[in-house]
């Protein structure tokens, strides 16, 4: 039942700007499929650190995090080696970079250092930044037991590249990344979509600590989330047949599978209690009555449905590492199996599995956002909510 003043005016505010589905006709056309890496640097935004290492010294005791040698790009793989660079490039600033490239010289001529600057950002930052995020959806390939070919062999190249990547303005971790879906035969665009993930939220001090830790997990921690976002948005989403808002509770609207226990009391601050550190969690089943009103020939073809669930630790008001994932759940609910922290708060989210029509499927995760709908990672600051006794 769709009903309350507020969540109604919420609605109304947000049926202006409301995003349309996701073009999905490709998905059963694209024949076979290469994953490659874009080009270009993403734009950087990490201008919150000093650049100084005596300044860097301040922000945190015996921190390191400045010495922007110390963790260059050196015996790193794959996402984390991504995060290295990006981290090396856009907390140190390409003139600290350059001047690391040219090496052992002890003065360095000004044309040695910007043709090393060109070298390096022509051939190690994006290539190396692009192909991190490049192998994690090839990863997702494996895990879904079809890995891409080779760009000689493929009909259709699924081009990723980040595009932004920073720390805003309170301090949380952004991500994003643009993905576009090219014909090979004649390089026609079949679609291009941006994806976000947002990350922790932490404190200068604490991104700065251990010479970049928790930035450095944060960011590979990023590119895998987006790496299995992105293959699950291209080749098994499928919208919801009714797009609309639904009662997360009298106060909050919900898009996606609503939750039932716990309700959400409001989308921001005050956090609705459970009784447990193994709440039971509970959510509407799929299909749910309003997409078997709109579509009720192809609802009735939906088989084996199944349903998976995230649980992310709460830390600065964002979600922080993810503490409990099943996946294939049989039930709209479901009792954790291993307890929580007491006296924490928490992030979570659901989403249906199901086959269509011989071909596996997944919804979106459910968010109290309309814009987080399907382009957004899961857990994100717009998911559901609740905290322990």
């Amino acid at each position: 039942m769709r009903s309350g003043a507020l969540a109604l005016g919420i609605t109304l505010l947000q049926s202006g700007c409301a995003s349309l589905p996701p073009d999905v006709r490709h998905q059963g056309e694209l024949g076979t499929v290469a994953v490659i890496a874009g080009i270009k640097t993403p734009e950087l935004s990490f201008t919150v650190f000093p650049r100084t290492p005596a300044l860097g010294a301040a922000i945190g005791a015996g921190s390191a995090f400045l010495s922007c040698a110390s963790i260059g790009p050196r015996g790193c793989n794959d996402a984390m080696c991504g995060a290295v660079v990006l981290v090396w490039t856009g907390v140190c600033g390409v003139g600290t970079v350059a001047g690391a490239v040219v090496g052992a010289a002890v003065s360095p001529s000004a044309d040695a250092v910007r043709r090393s600057e060109a070298e390096f950002i022509a051939a190690l930052e994006p290539r190396v930044i692009q192909e991190a995020l490049r192998d994690q959806v090839i990863a997702a390939f494996a895990a879904a037991g079809g890995p891409p070919v080779t760009s000689e062999q493929a009909d259709t190249l699924l081009e990723v590249a980040l595009t932004r990547v920073g720390l805003d303005s309170q301090l949380q971790l952004y991500m994003h990344a643009t993905v576009r879906l090219v014909r090979r035969r004649d390089g026609a665009e079949l679609s291009s979509t941006e994806y976000v993930h947002t990350g922790a939220r932490n404190t200068l001090a604490e991104w700065s600590e251990n010479d970049g830790a928790r930035l450095l997990g944060s960011l590979k921690a990023g590119y895998e989330s987006l790496g299995a976002h992105i293959h699950d948005s291209v080749f098994l989403q499928y919208p919801f047949p009714d797009r609309e808002w639904q009662a997360g509770s009298i106060f909050v609207t919900s898009y996606g599978l609503a939750p039932v226990e716990p309700q959400v009391i409001s989308p921001w601050l005050t956090l609705t209690g459970v009784a447990s550190l193994q709440p039971t969690l509970q959510w509407q089943s799929f299909p749910r009555e309003v997409d078997v009103f709109a579509a009720p020939d192809i609802m009735a073809r939906v088989r084996n449905v199944r349903y998976d669930l995230v649980i992310a630790r709460e830390q600065n008001l964002a979600p922080a590492e993810i503490v409990y994932r099943r996946e294939g759940l049989e039930q709209a609910a479901h009792k954790l199996e291993t307890p929580l922290a007491s006296g924490a708060q928490y992030f979570w989210t659901v989403r249906a599995r199901f086959d269509l029509d011989g071909r596996k499927r997944v919804t979106s995760w459910g968010s109290t956002q309309y814009s987080a709908r399907e382009t957004w990672t899961a857990p994100s600051r717009h998911s559901y909510r609740f905290r322990t006794p």
